[in-house]
């Protein structure tokens, strides 16, 4: 009945992260602040722009409540209200499943289809037989620190203190994945991440004002006292895009035409954008601006790694912000008419 794996691609076709990017899109000109900062990343030598995958990241899993034919049950599987969640959960791998790919202890993005709920968890300890080891195997649990949870039809349900309305960042919501990066098609926005040099924080204080679908930054931005302060001028949580009115098929690399893997980011950063999820120090002491993958990407098919770095550079030039994004339009980017096509309904109710 459904066209769309749920598993594969979370979230209700209506969901922010799934939505193009409107026809009525008003875009960034140099009179924005932040526009030309943007532009300029990677044209001077204490900048860059590339794509990244944090080592300490854990990819997306399937989990099924109750099931040992599952990659992962949650525990307890009895409750059924996410308001009801401590603070902390566990994850058990049942003992002959294989479960792959399998690396990193650090961040977790679990969906769980049956109650339509998406769990996003950090300091994942993985432990088998009574040791800590550092990937999932069979027969494994999983301990995680519950950092959001997210409805598959509606986002950022609950946070840690368990306060409907708020949100607070998972790390596999907009990250580009394996199977997508392999078939050449990101159907998403994409997430990003700035050193904290690059950005300021829009809103009156680090969890007020924020611009929609950003309830807060990182860090708590403002308190300038802080080792993690904002100082920059690209504003945190704006959705960035290339303006329909570009033409990517005229992006050259090193005088090149763009490859299958480069026009892939280039097609999902026009057709969806890219929205800053999370910020970060320097790398190799320049200020960078990165894309969000999981980690079997860079391991599976290299080649998209090395390829999207090298156009990375000519991406950041054409990007702008998106000035009129509204919880009150559709598509949300503007409104109007998406410049793509909606995604198909994954489940009974995505309308």
């Amino acid at each position: 009945m459904f066209s769309r794996d749920i598993t594969l691609q979370a979230f209700s076709r209506k969901s922010w992260i799934n939505t193009p990017v409107g026809t009525g899109a008003i875009f960034s000109d140099s009179s924005y602040r932040g526009h030309t900062a943007l532009r300029s990343i990677n044209i001077t030598a204490n900048t860059i722009a590339n794509v990244h995958s944090a080592s300490n990241t854990q990819p997306w899993y399937v989990a099924v409540p109750g099931s040992n034919a599952a990659n992962i049950t949650i525990l307890p599987p009895s409750i059924a209200d996410p308001y009801q969640y401590p603070n902390s959960f566990t994850l058990l791998a049942p003992t002959g499943v294989n479960i792959t790919p399998s690396v990193g202890t650090g961040h977790m993005t679990i969906v769980d289809p049956e109650r339509k709920l998406v769990w996003h968890g950090y300091t994942c300890n993985i432990t088998h037989q009574g040791k800590l080891i550092p990937y999932v195997v069979p027969g494994c649990a999983i301990q995680a620190t519950l950092a959001k949870i997210d409805a598959l039809d509606g986002d950022a349900i609950t946070t840690t203190l368990g306060s409907p309305g708020e949100t607070r960042y998972g790390w596999g919501d907009c990250e580009i994945r394996i199977w997508e990066a392999l078939r050449h098609k990101i159907e998403h926005v994409l997430r990003c991440v700035f050193s904290v040099s690059l950005v300021r924080s829009v809103g009156s204080q680090w969890n007020v004002g924020q611009p929609w679908p950003t309830f807060q930054t990182d860090f708590p931005a403002l308190d300038k006292q802080s080792p993690d302060y904002y100082s920059g001028d690209i504003p945190f949580g704006v959705l960035m895009a290339i303006p329909s009115s570009f033409d990517i098929a005229t992006f050259r690399v090193a005088g090149k035409n763009l490859t299958a893997n480069q026009m892939t980011i280039a097609k999902a950063a026009q057709g969806y954008g890219i929205i800053a999820r999370d910020t970060t120090g320097t790398y190799g002491g320049a200020a960078q601006f990165s894309l969000d993958m999981e980690p079997d990407v860079a391991i599976l098919n290299p080649a998209f790694v090395t390829e999207i770095n090298e156009f990375m550079p000519y991406l950041v030039q054409q990007l702008a912000f998106v000035t009129n994004m509204s919880p009150n339009t559709y598509p949300y980017a503007g409104g109007g008419l998406p410049v793509v096509p909606r995604l198909p309904p994954a489940f009974q109710g995505d309308t």
